[in-house]
């Protein structure tokens, strides 16, 4: 040991000043390091954690709860009580008591959910609530049910029965579509709004009733129910909607009121069980496709009322013979396209172009008047009509477009007006066109 001038002795050494700083700033490179190594490891197990936690939250935090979906509890495969959203493998669910609404996508996807607890509080069953929920057999609903929202049962392939209880107001669009073994449906009075597609592709629906507050059978309704054998639109009913009954194979029979003015879209497009048709004499159009496919039936009165039938309103139809009242202005393309089975066509006599594929494809069609106002007859307007032997062109064609007469393979002899513009293709080879 050494002193100095002043008394004090020198220990070698770091001070303990210094001593105290090289401590801090250990600690704070150990508290970097730490804070770098947890960040680099919520990097490498984030793409896992994140939608763990997104699917099944309370399985991360099991204390919270989801008060806007409501649900106490689910039950898992081995019975286990959980609390938070819905689990696809869960088996049963049970709703909080005083919940108002099931949130949108609640139960979506639960594939095993057999059985579902809902309060007598709830008000709402909100969109796709239980969408693809394909395992549920039946669903009780409160009393206080006034709105189920689009999609809310849809593909719930088990489902055999709904109750929609009396004071329910809306029924959203695409509610119960490909519920296809449900066979009965009683919408109350208080139901004020169908959205379209409600009930399409409900194979085994029998039977359903519209309410006194639905004045249009919305679009696509009962699109595909193949089940339904009958229909008869009550009289508040004054609109029935584009694809209505489309593809309902076992329809028989159908009675519209005399308040129906129009038969739309491919309205009872694909009905192939219909025999017989009576359109109402207040109809004044037929859309495009309104009975397309209609294999069954094999006559049909058009109503002098109507002014225009629209693109392929009877094609590919069972029809062996059509009578269009003169009262019609316009007929659209192909409005007879691939009729086998017709025979004989009369046309209005005011009619001033026969339109492209008009009766392409009617193979047995043997005879049909040109009315004598028609001014053009356009591209394959008779195409492979093979039952035609002969045809006569009246004076007020002027021109013809080609492939008129394509595939025609027994058209024999064709009377055309000398001032009749004809080019290329019009007729097939082998016919003798004798010009007048």
């Amino acid at each position: 040991m050494t002193a100095d001038m002043s008394g004090k002795s020198s220990i070698p050494g770091a001070s303990p000043a210094k001593k105290n700083k090289d401590a801090k700033i250990l600690a704070v490179i150990a508290v970097l390091t730490l804070m770098f190594m947890l960040g680099m490891l919520f990097l490498f197990l984030a793409p896992f954690i994140i939608p763990f936690a997104v699917m099944y939250p309370y399985k991360v935090c099991p204390i919270i709860w989801y008060p806007e979906q409501g649900i106490v509890y689910c039950c898992g495969p081995k019975g286990e009580k959980v609390w938070g959203t819905a689990d696809p493998n869960m088996t049963k669910a049970e709703i909080r008591p005083g919940t108002t609404f099931i949130n949108e996508n609640a139960f979506q996807r639960s594939s095993r959910l057999t059985e579902v607890t809902l309060p007598d509080s709830l008000t709402v069953i909100n969109t796709r609530a239980f969408a693809d929920c394909s395992a549920i057999r039946t669903v009780k609903l409160s009393d206080k049910v006034t709105v189920i929202e689009e999609q809310a049962f849809s593909r719930c392939q088990a489902l055999e029965s709904i109750n929609i209880p009396n004071g329910a107001t809306a029924i959203g669009p695409k509610a119960f579509e490909f519920c296809s073994s449900l066979k009965e449906v009683k919408i109350p009075d208080s139901v004020t709004s169908v959205g379209h597609s409600a009930f399409s592709f409900c194979s085994s629906l029998r039977s359903v009733n519209i309410p006194l507050g639905i004045t249009e059978i919305p679009e696509a309704m009962f699109w595909e129910c193949k089940s339904l054998k009958s229909f008869v639109t009550p009289q508040h009913v004054t609109k029935i909607g584009p694809l209505a009954f489309a593809g309902c194979s076992g329809l028989e029979s159908v009675t519209l009121h005399d308040k129906i003015t129009v038969i739309s879209g491919s309205a009872f497009a694909g009905c192939t069980g219909l025999k017989t048709f009576a359109i109402p004499r207040t109809v004044t159009e037929i859309e495009n496709n309104a009975f397309q496919g209609c294999s069954g039936i094999k006559s049909i009165s058009i109503p002098p009322q109507v002014r225009k039938i629209g693109k392929y309103a009877f094609s590919r139809s069972g029809l062996t013979s059509a009578a269009v009242p003169d009262t019609v202005k316009e007929l659209d393309d192909a409005v007879f396209y691939g009729c086998k089975h017709l025979r004989t066509a009369v046309l209005p006599k005011d009619l001033q172009i026969i339109n492209e594929h008009m009766f392409s494809g009617c193979v047995n069609l043997k005879s049909v008047e040109i009315p004598r106002k028609v001014r053009s007859i356009r591209w394959q307007a008779f195409c492979d009509c093979t039952g035609l032997t002969s045809v006569t062109i009246p004076d007020s064609v002027t021109y013809i477009e080609r492939q008129a007469f394509l595939g025609c393979t027994n058209l024999k002899t064709a009377s055309v007006p000398k001032h009749t513009e004809l080019v290329d293709e019009v007729f097939p080879k082998h016919t003798k066109i004798i010009r007048r």
